[in-house]
């Protein structure tokens, strides 16, 4: 599963991934992105089809977004 996520600015960002019944099953630790435009994908192997939720966060930013996987 892919997804864009657009920086106005230099950001430290975290992303995360929960299933349907809000555990966490993935992190990614802080990573620092240069402003603009960057595609995040989340292999999705070992876990089955279904919807996830992507935790998207910034210092000054919070965005969670559904996913679909589908296998």
């Amino acid at each position: 599963v892919s997804v864009s996520i657009s920086l106005p600015v230099k950001s430290d960002i975290s992303i995360s991934v929960y299933d349907i019944s809000g555990r966490q099953i993935g992190e990614i630790q802080m990573l620092t992105l240069e402003m603009g435009v960057h595609e995040y994908t989340w292999n999705g192997e070992g876990f089955s089809s279904g919807v996830y939720f992507l935790n998207i966060e910034t210092e000054n930013f919070r965005e969670m977004r559904k996913i679909t996987l589908m296998k």
